[in-house]
């Protein structure tokens, strides 16, 4: 698989994780009742999309200019968990 296409399995990964922690961060934000399997859910569906985020940047290690730019997009992502951790802190 040549560079490019390594690059946007990686973001297509991440936009993945993101849009899970967006979902969970509204639902949050919403009051909704998710219960701790809905919870659960949420977390395994974003694990696995970060377990396939390390491997695209294992196969992707020799190109780490090109990887600054998605770097970035993970702290980004980072910190809409941060968000919730903070909020589960002071339930």
């Amino acid at each position: 698989m040549g560079s490019q296409e390594e690059l946007n399995a990686l973001s297509a990964r991440i936009t993945g994780v993101e849009k899970k922690l967006e979902q969970l961060a509204i639902a949050i934000q919403g009051n909704e009742i998710l219960g701790i399997e809905g919870i659960v859910q949420h977390m395994a569906e974003m694990q696995a999309g970060l377990k396939g985020i390390a491997h695209d940047v294992k196969d992707l290690k020799d190109d780490k200019h090109t990887l600054k730019g998605w770097i970035a997009g993970l702290g980004a992502a980072g910190g809409i968990g941060g968000i919730i951790g903070n909020w589960f802190s002071k339930q």
